[in-house]
């Protein structure tokens, strides 16, 4: 498994970073340009974070975060509507492009 996230201190501090690589057996892996790097990625992750906090700290186990994850993942690409896209879903969106 290869971990994601920002150069953050809370992230590069030998607590965690000894907890992933060591007891949790991850590869950790850091953007070259910071935040700066995959801005687009970075704003979908922030603003999912932010909308499915409570219920990302509810999961009890990984199987549990994944399934929730996934079913987000529907969610977010098939029904929410976002204002960017003229209140379309993403999914909507794309087949109006394809006519």
């Amino acid at each position: 498994m290869i971990v994601d996230h920002d150069q953050d201190p809370v992230f590069t501090g030998y607590g965690w970073t000894s907890r992933l690589l060591l007891e949790n057996g991850v590869r950790a892996s850091y953007a070259l340009n910071g935040a700066k790097d995959n801005t687009l990625m970075g704003a979908f992750f922030s603003r999912f974070k932010t909308e499915n906090r409570s219920l990302l700290l509810d999961a009890q186990t990984l199987d549990q975060l994944t399934h929730l994850v996934t079913e987000r993942i529907e969610y977010y690409n098939h029904e929410r509507r976002h204002s960017s896209i003229s209140y379309l879903s993403p999914a909507a969106y794309i087949k109006t492009l394809q006519l």
